[in-house]
């Protein structure tokens, strides 16, 4: 039942680090013919084992029966198919299987034998499932929309991949009639880019504590930064305050370059200059303000927002919904390259 392989077909399949099966389906039960010494490595099962069985024996009892289902059907049809399987190693430790599967035929155009290459994309496999519990992690503690008698606040979230760069968090004083927040995004992505979310995050929440403004808040968050953010990263932020009992929104920025403001009905793009954080200490912020009134509205968001607005910047008459809805629908785009988010606020009760 043992397949004798031409001697440079052989040598080449004996080299090779991913495993190899290869199958006889004019056989009953389609059993294996042949293995190579990275199936043995790869399952635990020397060729010996493995000789005579249908590739089945690998599947344990958690293995996906729809990735079974794929596979049969291919062989069914007698095509190509890729499937990813959770197999069982002969030491019963579980492993993930990217198994490849091609059908062989003879100069007749007759079905003689499966090929199937088989990797471990365990790494890979669990690299992801950490990822989507991460993203998850990082979704939960972001705030949500919120509505009160004085403003609608609607959050937008899009991150690149699983996890952002991107964050943000606001509050709202009842007493004072005050709803502060910051918005700030991390130049990069991926995992390394998300912890020094997670540490600015940090920074930015006794930032708010103290008693300074905003300008010098952002200041003492760049200069308490330098010593955990890596070398090449820096950020953009901008933080905010909106006084209702006063109808002045104050604010102090750095390296956002410009959020979209609704007064009077009318939009507006306000230029923000100001330096990146987390590059120079000793860093210094100028805070601005700007007055408004019941109907207005703000829309704070990162540069991966900006960057698919058009420009030069035009924009239809909308009211807040509308505008809200437009811009999910930007922070949606497939062809986006960067992390999203914004907050966007509503006044609904001004001075």
């Amino acid at each position: 039942m043992e397949l004798i392989l031409d001697k440079q077909f052989a040598s080449a399949i004996e080299h090779m680090s991913e495993g190899v099966c290869i199958t006889d389906p004019r056989l009953p039960d389609n059993p294996i013919v042949y293995v190579n010494p990275g199936f043995t490595q790869l399952t635990g099962y020397t060729a010996e084992e493995a000789l005579g069985k249908n590739c089945r024996f690998l599947q344990s009892e958690n293995t996906d029966t729809t990735s079974i289902d794929k596979i049969r059907h291919a062989i069914q049809r007698q095509a190509s198919v890729t499937s990813v399987l959770l197999n069982r190693h002969k030491n019963g430790s579980l492993f993930w299987n990217e198994l490849r599967v091609n059908p062989v035929t003879n100069e007749h155009g007759e079905l003689i034998h499966y090929v199937g290459v088989q990797t471990d994309v365990t790494t890979r496999i669990e690299a992801k499932r950490d990822m989507s519990l991460a993203a998850k992690v990082q979704r939960t503690m972001l705030p949500t929309s919120t509505e009160n008698s004085h403003f609608c606040l609607e959050t937008i979230y899009q991150p690149h991949s699983f996890i952002s760069g991107d964050c943000y968090d606001y509050y709202w004083d009842e007493e004072k009639k005050i709803l502060s927040g910051y918005l700030f995004d991390i130049m990069g992505h991926g995992v390394a880019t998300a912890l020094q979310s997670s540490a600015l995050r940090v920074l930015f929440e006794q930032a708010s504590k103290k008693k300074l403004s905003l300008a010098d808040k952002l200041a003492w968050v760049n200069d308490a930064c330098l010593p955990y953010l890596a070398d090449e990263y820096f950020f953009a932020a901008i933080c905010f305050e909106m006084d209702f009992s006063q109808g002045m929104l104050r604010y102090a920025v750095g390296g956002v370059n410009y959020f979209l403001a609704e007064r009077d009905r009318r939009h507006e793009m306000i230029g923000t200059p100001g330096m990146f954080l987390g590059i120079f200490e000793g860093m210094r912020f100028k805070e601005e303000c700007i007055p408004f009134a019941k109907g207005d509205a703000f829309y704070f968001f990162s540069d991966g927002l900006y960057e698919k607005m058009p420009y030069p910047f035009t924009y239809e008459q909308r009211n807040f919904d509308e505008t809200v809805h437009w811009l999910k629908a930007l922070s949606q785009e497939p062809k986006r390259k960067d992390d999203v988010s914004a907050l966007c606020i509503h006044v609904k009760e001004g001075n």
